[in-house]
């Protein structure tokens, strides 16, 4: 079953990776780059401190443990499952497309980017419904 799993895992990365364009190698390249999401970060603090003057203390300091936290905790994933990311498989790295020549770390499970916005999607909406 973890062959075959695998096998529609690769089969479906390279069918994915294979629909290259200039437009999505643009996107995708800098949407991995950390010092974009500076932005956004910056535009959720004034959001928070716009409308929860009183709790800023409260929201800011628990956001940034939970980010570090789950950043963390992917780390400690990926260094248990030592799952190579596609392009450091020796089979696959001539049929792989790379932007620039960049492929990242050598594991590839768990997304850090997703885990690290895991906590914006998840304590945020159950924090402001109430408000």
């Amino acid at each position: 079953m973890i062959e075959t799993l695998k096998h529609w895992d690769t089969d479906l990365f390279l069918f994915l990776n294979g629909i290259n364009n200039t437009f999505l190698d643009f996107v995708m390249y800098w949407a991995s780059e950390k010092m974009i999401w500076i932005p956004v970060y910056i535009l959720f603090i004034y959001l928070i401190i716009k409308h929860y003057k009183k709790e800023t203390w409260i929201i800011i300091p628990v956001a940034l443990i939970m980010i570090l936290i789950s950043d963390q905790l992917s780390v400690l994933i990926k260094n248990l499952v030592l799952r190579s990311r596609p392009c450091h498989e020796p089979e696959l790295q001539y049929l792989i497309h790379l932007v620039k020549n960049k492929c990242g770390g050598e594991y590839g499970f768990v997304s850090s980017h997703a885990v690290n916005h895991l906590p914006w999607l998840h304590f945020f909406p159950l924090y402001f419904k109430k408000k």
